[in-house]
C-alpha cells in the first residue's frame, strides 16, 4: 500500500442530467479490470444542504457512469494516460451521517455518503438478458447484432462470426434456471476457442481467433514496483478423450497431454455418424489443451509512471533498474488484470469540496502473462443446458395441399435424410431433424406426414423429433368401439385402413381400401367373413 495524490473524476448521467463529482468528494473507490471487462465501485459524499444529486439518484432511471483516475502530484512528462472506465450502475445505496464540521463557515450537518457499483455494458445488459429465440440460415455475427442492444459495440475477425448455420437456437429461459446471454457468450467463445477482449479506452469489445500482438512495448521502472511475484498456474494432469457413441462407427480418440497422469481422463462425448463433426470437436478440444505459462504479479509502490492498461506490452529492461537475472527480464509481458483499491487518507468531509484531487492509501496490483501466451481469459460462466422442447409441424412439398404426404430431404453435405419442420412460435421458421423411426422399431415404416404435430427437442445448432403429439382426425374411432386403427394414405378419399373394434362386446377386424368411389372391404367377425368390392358411383347414379 502507498499514499499518493490522485486526480479522480466521476461523471454520472441520469435521465438527461449530468453530474460531475471531483476528487475531494470521492472517498473510496475500487476497480477490477480484466481482459474481458471490469467491475468497480465508487463512494462519494455531499453535505445535505449542498446535495444536488439525491433526487435523481433515488429514481429508477438508467445510470451511466464514467470514472477517470490519474496521478496528480509529480506526474512524469509526458504524463501517463488516465485509467478511464465507462459502465452502468447495477447497485446503489446511500447513508446519512451526522458530522461535526471544523470549518466555522460550514454548518454542522448531515452528510450523505453515496456508493455505486458499476460494470461494463456487456455484463450489465447481457446478465439480465435471457432470450429464447431461433435463428435460421444466419451467422453468429447476425445473432450478436440482433441481441446486443444499443449500448454494446462488438466486432472481430473470429471466423466463427462469419460462419452461416442452418439454425442457431438460444434457449436461455430463466424460469428453467438457464444462464444469461452473457454466460452464453462466454461459454460459446470458450467452446469454439474465440478470444474475447474489452478495450476500456474505446469501450468496445472484440472477438478474435487469436490474441493481438500489435502494440508498442513499454519499459516499466523498477522504482514503480514494490514486489514482483511469479505465479505458476496449475498444470493439467489429465488426458482428454473424444468419445463418439455412434453404433455404426464408435470411436475413442485420445488427445495426448504431455504432463498427464496415466489413467486420469476427461472425456468429451458426442454421438454422430458425421465424421466432420467429430474432427471439428477434436480440433477444438485439442486447442484448449494449454499448459499455461508463469504469470508475473506486480505489486506497485506508486502509480505506474508509464501508460499501464489492459493489453499493454511491458518489458523489464536493465536500463530501467531491473537485474538481467530477474525472472521477467527475458520476456515481454502482456497486462491482463489490474486491481486498484483506494481509500481517502481523510475519511471525513473536508473544507474543499470541489478540488480535483485527493490523497489516497492505494493498493495497486497487476497480473501479466508472456506475450506469446495463448491461454484465453473469460469471465466465470454457467453452461447452457439443452434440449428445449417446442411444438412444430411437419413440412412436405409433395402432392396437393390437402394430401397427407411425407417428404424426405437430403443434406447436401452429409447426405443424411431429414424431416423439415416449421415452428409456429418462431414465425414458422423451418428446421431440419433426422429422418428416424423415433419410438417405433425399424420394421415399422411410418414417416410422419404433412402438418403432423410433433414435439421438437432443440439444441444449439440441431433439432430432433422428441415424440409425436396428435392423431390424424380420420384415424380416430368412437370410444364406444374400444377400437384400434392403422391408417395409410393421402386423403380421406385415397386411403387404406386396418382396424380392430368391438361390436356387442365381440371383436371385429376390418380392412378397407378406398380410392374415390371405389371401395374394397374385408370384415371378420364372429362366424362371418365378408369380402366385398363396391363402386359407389353406381350406387349414387342408380
Amino acid at each position: 500500500m502507498f499514499l499518493q495524490g490522485l486526480k479522480t473524476q466521476l461523471t454520472i448521467s441520469i435521465a438527461g442530467k449530468t453530474y460531475i463529482i471531483h476528487g475531494s468528494r470521492i472517498r473510496n473507490f475500487q476497480i477490477q479490470l480484466h481482459s474481458y471487462g471490469f467491475d468497480a465501485y465508487v463512494e462519494f459524499w455531499f453535505y445535505q444542504n449542498h446535495d444536488e444529486i439525491m433526487s435523481s439518484f433515488i429514481a429508477d432511471d438508467l445510470m451511466q457512469v464514467s470514472f477517470q483516475v490519474s496521478q496528480y502530484f509529480n506526474a512524469p512528462d509526458p504524463a501517463p494516460k488516465p485509467i478511464d472506465i465507462q459502465g452502468f450502475v447495477y447497485h446503489r445505496d446511500m447513508k446519512e451521517v451526522f458530522v461535526e464540521v471544523n470549518d466555522k463557515q460550514q454548518d454542522s450537518s448531515h452528510v450523505r455518503y453515496y456508493q455505486i457499483k458499476f460494470k461494463d455494458a456487456a455484463q450489465f445488459v447481457w446478465q439480465q438478458h435471457f432470450p429464447c429465440k431461433l435463428y435460421t440460415d444466419k451467422t453468429f455475427q447476425n445473432v450478436i447484432d440482433s441481441e446486443k442492444g444499443q449500448y454494446i459495440s462488438i466486432d472481430g475477425d473470429w471466423k466463427e462470426l462469419t460462419t452461416s448455420y442452418p439454425m442457431i437456437f438460444l434457449g436461455l429461459l430463466k424460469q428453467f434456471k438457464q444462464p444469461s446471454f452473457y454466460d452464453f457468450m462466454m461459454w460459446y467463445c470458450h467452446s469454439f476457442n474465440g478470444v474475447w477482449s474489452y478495450d476500456t479506452a474505446k469501450n468496445t469489445y472484440q472477438i478474435s481467433d487469436s490474441k493481438s500482438n500489435e502494440g508498442e512495448q513499454k519499459n516499466i521502472h523498477v522504482l514503480d514496483v514494490e514486489q514482483l511475484v511469479v505465479e505458476f498456474p496449475q498444470t493439467p494432469r489429465y488426458q482428454n478423450r473424444i468419445l463418439d457413441a455412434s453404433s455404426d462407427n464408435p470411436q475413442t480418440l485420445p488427445l495426448e497431454q504431455q504432463y498427464a497422469i496415466s489413467g486420469v481422463e476427461q472425456d468429451v462425448y458426442i454421438c454422430t455418424d458425421i465424421q466432420k463433426d467429430v474432427d471439428d470437436l477434436q480440433t477444438r478440444v485439442k486447442n484448449r489443451l494449454i499448459t499455461r505459462k508463469p504469470v508475473v504479479k506486480l505489486v506497485f509502490k506508486r502509480f505506474p509512471t508509464i501508460d499501464f492498461a489492459i493489453g499493454e506490452f511491458i518489458d523489464f529492461a536493465s536500463n530501467y533498474g531491473w537485474s538481467s537475472s530477474n525472472f521477467a527480464s527475458k520476456s515481454t509481458y502482456r497486462v491482463f488484470e489490474i486491481f486498484i483499491d483506494a481509500k481517502a487518507a481523510m475519511q471525513n468531509p473536508e473544507q474543499e469540496m470541489n478540488a480535483a484531487y485527493n490523497s489516497y492509501n492505494v493498493d495497486f496490483v497487476a497480473k501479466l502473462e508472456p506475450k506469446e501466451e495463448t491461454y484465453r481469459h473469460y469471465s466465470p460462466f454457467s453452461i447452457p443446458l439443452y434440449d428445449v422442447l417446442v411444438e412444430g409441424k411437419i413440412v412436405s412439398d409433395e402432392g396437393e395441399e390437402d394430401q397427407k404426404t411425407y417428404q424426405i430431404y437430403e443434406d447436401e453435405q452429409t447426405s443424411q435424410k431429414q424431416y423439415k419442420i416449421k415452428i409456429p412460435l418462431f414465425e414458422n421458421q423451418t428446421v431440419m431433424a433426422p429422418f428416424e423411426p423415433n419410438l417405433l422399431p425399424g420394421y415399422f415404416y411410418f414417416p410422419e406426414d404433412k402438418d403432423a404435430k410433433v414435439l421438437l427437442a432443440l439444441k444449439l445448432k440441431s433439432a430432433r423429433i422428441h415424440r409425436f403429439l396428435d392423431w390424424r382426425l380420420d384415424s380416430q374411432l368412437p370410444q364406444s368401439t374400444q377400437g384400434n386403427n392403422i391408417l395409410f394414405g393421402l386423403t380421406t378419399e385415397s386411403q387404406t385402413s386396418l382396424n380392430h373394434v368391438y361390436k356387442d362386446n365381440k371383436p371385429v377386424f376390418n380392412i378397407s381400401r378406398k380410392q374415390d368411389k371405389d371401395n374394397q372391404n374385408l370384415k371378420m367377425e364372429e362366424g362371418v367373413i365378408v369380402i366385398e368390392t363396391l363402386d359407389n358411383s353406381d350406387e349414387s347414379s342408380g
